[in-house]
């Protein structure tokens, strides 16, 4: 049979007397999906996740164009076909997005089981009696289609149970995900339940309405949904894809253009359009190289990256092993000299005494120098202990500047701690590593000051205690303040005046100041004016 009050199409799906919606609501959303599920499944064809989307693709490309059959075709046979394959295609899409959410979320693994087996009979009744009259009654040629049997509502009810189903899944798997997986779920989620609305709500009601105009906005849903996909795949780099968000913007553009010759009746418009497709094409492609080989050298740029951090950690593991190897030699070189200089082996001379002075306090430097390195070494790779005490910090500064007095009067310098005048709130702090802090500054300011004094206090803040210690040395210019606790770093001309200096010491303190909540910095007016270094910590409450 064959209708009679419609012409008949050309390439089975083009017909000038359809309606113009229907090109524009089928041809870019199939064309589209098959592109991404393609694109997709090409970049990772092991993945369980790609071949899910790959197959969603597919069917909703063959049920699209069989829709599109469907309405345009005047031949009984072909709409009763066409119209049969969307049965069964229809709950068979709805089974696939159900099995992509759960290797979605699953993160590719696999995730079949007893559930998904019986997701999968349900089928069945669909695929034995879609030849059946149960699905297509018969071809009303006055109307120019199919009546449909009971098995339309078997379909219907596995769309709705595979949809509650599904949206049930994805919001108590959102809840379970973990924080960083939640923002993958969550658009997945939103893309996937979006689509099923549509496209559920499309094809029900026009079924019980039997207005068939309303099926054409239900597809609509699909590139709602490819979006979240795609912006999932830019963002997360989900599905181990490479996803330029440049090449799905430009492709799906340049079908959107395309697809508006499915309506364009004017010529000069049509014209135009080709125009306007042509060029989109043309820049489309330029712009995608660009991203691309902008892409590629970010990624080099990465792999170096990457490649520079594992030869710091090497830098790091040697300088590590090299410390430990060298203190213990050093500590016993240091010892024997002690006792040396103490007449333990027999009396000296005065002269081998003070060559044994010298080599010595160059020994200590060298010890110094080591603990540095070791607990840079600890404190870059996490692995610095501190033994955490309640502890009274003005008897620790109080201690460290009895040691240091005498050598600030050898160098002809005023030396003064300003002692608290009541007890300070105790501090909690590793003594050890605290102690090497103060040892640090102090020592610092007494090196750095040719004449006149240095001066130590304490001062009792809201929720701290101010450590200072001020001197009248060398000071420090402005563009040297951001630099001076870095690695290896030293003021301008400072290795002229203490050639010892390794430009450790202040980057120690700031990251020992650090673990115990601190922080640290200096003050100065400039070049030859003095300085203040500061640091404060949390007292206990």
């Amino acid at each position: 049979m064959f209708c009679t009050d419609v012409l008949a199409p050309y390439f089975l799906i083009f017909s000038n007397t359809t309606p113009h919606l229907l090109y524009y609501s089928h041809l870019p959303a199939m064309l589209v999906s098959l592109f991404f599920g393609l694109f997709v499944f090409l970049k990772n064809k092991n993945s369980i996740n790609a071949r899910f989307l790959f197959y969603i693709s597919v069917v909703f490309f063959f049920w699209s164009f069989a829709d599109i059959v469907t309405w345009v075709n005047v031949d009984s046979r072909i709409v009763m076909l066409s119209w049969s394959l969307m049965n069964i295609l229809e709950p068979m899409l709805y089974l696939l997005v159900l099995f992509f959410s759960y290797s979605f979320v699953e993160r590719d693994k696999n995730f079949f089981d007893l559930s998904k087996l019986a997701g999968l009979l349900l089928l069945i009744p669909v695929g034995v009696l879609v030849s059946s009259k149960f699905n297509i009654k018969y071809f009303d040629i006055s109307k120019c289609e199919a009546v449909q049997g009971g098995l339309m509502n078997y379909v219907y009810f596995l769309e709705i149970f595979f949809s509650f189903w599904i949206i049930v899944y994805l919001i108590k798997s959102y809840i379970k995900a973990e924080k960083e997986f939640r923002g993958q779920v969550f658009n997945f989620s939103l893309g996937v339940i979006l689509f099923l609305l549509a496209f559920s709500w499309a094809n029900i009601f026009g079924n019980l309405t039997t207005d068939w105009n309303v099926t054409q906005y239900g597809l609509f849903g699909m590139p709602v949904f490819l979006g979240f996909l795609g912006y999932i795949i830019v963002k997360y780099k989900a599905f181990n894809v490479k996803l330029l968000g440049a090449q799905a913007i430009m492709v799906t553009l340049i079908i959107l253009i395309a697809s508006q010759f499915s309506f364009i009746q004017n010529q000069i418009n049509k014209i135009l359009t080709g125009v306007t497709l042509a060029l989109a094409i043309v820049f489309g492609w330029q712009l995608v190289r660009s991203v691309k080989k902008e892409v590629a050298q970010r990624e080099e740029l990465e792999v170096a990256n990457e490649r520079l951090k594992q030869l710091d950690q090497a830098k790091s593991d040697f300088i590590s092993i090299a410390s430990h190897q060298l203190r213990t030699p050093l500590t016993v070189i240091k010892g024997y000299i002690s006792m040396i200089m103490d007449g333990n082996f027999g009396a000296i001379t005065t002269t081998i005494s003070d060559s044994l002075n010298k080599v010595y306090i160059s020994n200590q430097r060298l010890i110094n120098l080591v603990e540095d390195l070791l607990n840079i070494s600890r404190i870059e790779s996490g692995r610095l202990q501190v033994v955490m005490e309640n502890k009274q910090l003005e008897d620790l500064v109080a201690s460290v500047c009895d040691e240091l007095e005498h050598s600030a009067e050898k160098k002809g310098l005023k030396f003064e701690f300003i002692k608290p005048a009541t007890k300070f709130p105790a501090v909690r702090m590793d003594e050890e590593k605290m102690r090497q802090v103060v040892m640090n500054l102090i020592d610092n300011s007494i090196k750095y000051t040719p004449k006149g004094s240095v001066t130590v206090s304490l001062k009792l803040q809201a929720d701290n205690i101010l450590f200072c210690v001020s001197d009248s040395g060398l000071g420090v210019r402005a563009e040297d303040m951001p630099n001076l606790f870095k690695k290896f770093s030293r003021g301008t001309g400072m290795s002229l005046i203490h050639t010892e200096g390794t430009g450790l010491g202040l980057y120690v303190v700031k990251q020992i100041v650090k673990i115990h909540g601190g922080r640290t910095w200096i003050e100065s007016a400039g070049e030859f004016k003095g300085s203040k270094f500061y640091f404060e910590m949390p007292f206990v409450k």
